[in-house]
């Protein structure tokens, strides 16, 4: 059994605006962190809505001198598990929300996502996020964390959030 912490990413299966606007994941908002928790060890699992490639916004592709070091984490960009094969926060020690305008279309109402962050927020694991993904964290979560006798935390405050936009 590995020892390992795991972290579970999820990143947004919508790839449009609206027709004259492509969309998606911000790239560099998932491949840094993504980058960062391999070298520390972690074992990283990423999942999307609809699995399978990731549209990643094309304002956020990597220059070509950075392709290279970007290649493992848009690597696994392109076969995601469908996020409903989660079974829940129980094998993970973190969840993290990568930004992107995708995020906003695709993950709010996304039951799976949502019961999922309760989970994690009820078991006072991490729940991370970065740019617009922190709207999706605080949306619903913390209602529905599951009842305990210990103190919930509270939302994060409107401060805590990135001040980068996309």
């Amino acid at each position: 059994m590995s020892t390992a912490k795991r972290v579970l990413i999820v990143v947004t299966s919508h790839d449009r605006i609206d027709e004259n606007h492509p969309t998606g994941l911000w790239f560099e908002e998932f491949a840094t962190p993504y980058q960062e928790f391999i070298a520390q060890g972690f074992e990283v699992v990423v999942a999307s809505p609809r699995g399978g490639n990731i549209p990643i916004d094309p304002t956020s592709e990597p220059k070509p001198e950075e392709a290279a070091k970007a290649a493992q984490a848009r690597g696994v960009l392109r076969n995601t598990l469908p996020l409903n094969e989660i079974a829940g926060a129980a094998k993970f020690d973190a969840i993290f929300l990568p930004g992107g305008h995708g995020t906003m279309f695709d993950l709010p109402d996304n039951t799976k996502l949502q019961q999922l962050l309760g989970e994690f927020a009820g078991e006072n694991k991490v729940v991370a996020a970065v740019c617009h993904g922190p709207p999706v964290s605080s949306m619903h979560v913390w209602p529905m964390a599951p009842h305990s006798s210990q103190a919930k935390p509270s939302p994060p405050s409107p401060t805590t959030r990135s001040a980068k936009s996309n």
